[in-house]
């Protein structure tokens, strides 16, 4: 993962616990969280048939690993998501990886 893929708030692992980007981090000490059918679920993705999720005109292929219907992005990352989805709608990906 690098350093200018991440924005502040973005979703990244810690000594294996989820937080939120801040100012005070080094990307060393971080890892990304996979994407996976809970954290879609959480970010407010509605299900699909086989692997499918939508929100806000947006469709992602969690088995292949794809944002679709755009050029077919590859996404495997919660932060990548993020800052997909807020380059498409304006808008940040509400979520919370801490309950």
């Amino acid at each position: 993962m690098k350093a200018n893929e991440l924005r502040i708030g973005n979703w990244v692992s810690y000594l294996g616990n989820p937080i939120q980007m801040n100012l005070g981090w080094f990307t060393h000490d971080l890892q990304p969280i996979p994407l996976t059918p809970e954290i879609m679920v959480m970010a407010g993705f509605g299900k699909g048939g086989e692997g499918f999720y939508y929100k806000n005109g947006i469709e992602y292929n969690l088995d292949e690993q794809l944002l679709e219907g755009i050029g077919d992005v590859p996404l495997q990352y919660v932060h990548q998501l993020q800052n997909l989805y807020f380059a498409l709608t304006g808008q940040e990906l509400t979520i919370d990886l801490n309950h």
